[in-house]
């Protein structure tokens, strides 16, 4: 399973009252009905304000709810689940219902490229190097 992360941040509740706003579709089209530089103004105006309130949230809350990535888990039989949205990459094993099961999450791109390696030898991290 492959999802961007930010809903399983069930805890964060302005997030996913902000998540629901934007992913309506009639806020949609009037967002894109603005010209393009207003569309861009609009943007930077809530990057700042996300930023902002990255440092006055308590961190637990912008992070995955358990029970949220659990019943993900359970809805698609135990799969492995990838995601980002959090930044804070790792792999964690979940306990759910006598499966064990893996959650790898990806990091961002600001500071340090990363990558996970998914064939038939598995899955892993794989090594970046720089050009």
């Amino acid at each position: 399973m492959l999802t961007h992360g930010d809903v399983l941040c069930t805890d964060d509740v302005a997030y996913q009252q902000f998540r629901s706003v934007v992913r309506n579709n009639d806020w949609r089209k009037e967002f894109l009905a603005q010209p393009l530089q207003q569309r861009k103004e609009q943007i930077e105006k809530l990057r700042a304000q996300s930023e902002e309130l990255k440092h006055v949230k308590a961190m637990d809350i912008m992070d995955v709810n358990a029970a949220a990535v659990h019943e993900l888990l359970r809805q698609h039989h135990y799969p492995r689940l990838i995601h980002g949205h959090t930044h804070r990459p790792a792999k964690h094993l979940h306990r759910v219902d006598d499966h064990t099961c893996e959650r790898w999450v990806l990091g961002d791109w600001d500071t340090k490229a990363n990558a996970l390696r998914c064939d038939i030898d598995g899955i892993g991290w794989e090594k970046i190097t720089e050009q």
